[in-house]
């Protein structure tokens, strides 16, 4: 591969932003140049001959293929035999997988939906299934209209929850009619890069940390991603965790500066250049404008996992307990520990002391507050538990990291207080 793989819009439709998803009918009539999809969609395939590259896996299109697409993949048709004639469906990602999480109960069974889906991303329909897939698709057609055409679909009473439902309906009948797979012995495929680096925004990603995490060196990850995207790791990183800053706009009241914090940046005015530059917007105007869109599903689960972590950041330095969360979110302390992860990649003892140590490497810095007073003013009982979950999360003493960094530089700039957020 030398050229640069395409990005696709984040948005699925250019005419309604707050869509929940977008029903079209494409036609392919030669080989693709790869592409990268930001919004997760379905294909499903009605007339045609051709072989395609999904997500690192060669599989074989033909009439009553069903292929998903999940975010940060990468599609490319190689080879086009017959024209491809097919229906897309583009959703929203987020919202559909946090719904299916909440319906699971436990959580125990989505993580494994979406890890097989990912797996194994085209079926093989037979004439039964692929009548009650198309069926799906056309009903969907029937409710938001087809992209190209501007149709809009005739409204109906609870659209929004019409569409959800089959929503659902498409992604779990894939996943039963998956069956058993048995997993092919495969080179190493690079893809699963961005797939990582999708889960695991909040930490300090470079191309050194991916080099020993995939076993590959500096240069071949940094070289792969710059091939791959255009954009340098640490600017991939930015243009992920602006989609994620996105969703935390639309449905929390997190400040700049918070989110800077749980989303992994050093400080908010940083945050605030990326999203303008990125979004062509400030972020005020943004939440403003767009936070009709937190509407879209009316499922209170959606909001419940962004009211939880919240609620954590802005109540940090009192006594907190996950069974007081349970009582609080009505959530079992499983659901809450899985949904923290889904978001934040963090249990909540690991995201209650990341917020708390945050929170004390800044008062090392900027105050002359004695370890105990700083300890009980973020929110533990005693230095010691302090000192234990501060030495785990830097690696030094606190007392060393305030000597360090002192004399790295005297003034309270964006470099010093960068260092404690690393």
């Amino acid at each position: 591969m030398t050229e640069l793989v395409k990005l696709q819009s984040e948005w699925r439709s250019n005419i309604s932003l707050n869509r929940l998803c977008t029903f079209n009918m494409e036609v392919i009539n030669k080989p693709t140049e790869p592409l990268i999809h930001q919004e997760a969609r379905f294909w499903l395939i009605n007339k045609g001959d051709a072989t395609a590259r999904i997500h690192g896996r060669t599989v074989h299109l033909k009439p009553g293929s069903l292929v998903a697409v999940l975010p940060w993949e990468i599609t490319e048709i190689q080879e086009v035999r017959v024209p491809l004639q097919y229906y897309i469906v583009v959703y929203h990602f987020d919202s559909i997988s946090m719904l299916i999480k909440s319906l699971c109960g436990s959580l125990s069974d989505s993580p494994e939906l979406f890890e097989e889906i990912k797996k194994n991303p085209e079926i093989k329909c037979q004439k039964r299934q692929y009548q009650m897939i198309k069926e799906i698709f056309l009903d969907l057609r029937e409710e938001v209209g087809t992209k190209d055409t501007l149709q809009t679909g005739t409204p109906k009473k609870l659209s929004n929850a019409y569409v959800i439902n089959k929503l659902v309906s498409l992604i779990l009948e894939f996943f039963r009619m998956q069956g058993s797979f048995e997993d092919e012995k495969q080179e190493f495929n690079k893809e699963e890069i961005l797939q990582y680096i999708y889960t695991h925004l909040s930490e300090d990603i470079s191309a050194r940390s991916l080099s020993k995490i995939f076993y590959l060196s500096e240069n071949t990850v940094s070289h792969y991603i710059r091939q791959l995207t255009g954009l340098s790791v640490g600017q991939l990183c930015h243009e992920m965790r602006l989609v994620r800053v996105s969703n935390y706009l639309l449905y929390t009241d997190l400040t700049v500066s918070e989110l800077s914090e749980i989303v992994g940046y050093s400080d908010a005015s940083h945050l605030s250049k990326l999203f303008k530059a990125r979004m062509g917007t400030n972020i005020n105007d943004y939440r403003k404008t767009y936070r009709k869109i937190s509407k879209i599903c009316d499922v209170e689960e959606s909001k419940k996992v962004y009211s939880l972590i919240s609620y954590i950041y802005r109540n940090h330095t009192e006594d907190l307990s996950i069974k007081q969360l349970s009582e609080r979110f009505d959530m079992s302390a499983m659901n809450i520990n899985k949904a923290l992860i889904s978001q934040v990649e963090k249990t909540f003892s690991e995201f209650l002391n990341y917020i708390r140590i945050n929170h004390a490497c800044k008062l090392l810095l900027t105050t002359d507050k004695t370890i105990l007073d700083i300890a009980v003013e973020v929110g533990y009982n005693n230095a010691k538990t302090f000192t234990r979950n501060f030495v785990k999360d830097k690696v030094m003493m606190p007392s060393e990291f305030k000597k360090r960094v002192w004399l790295q530089d005297e003034s309270l700039g964006e470099n010093m207080l960068s260092e404690c957020e690393k």
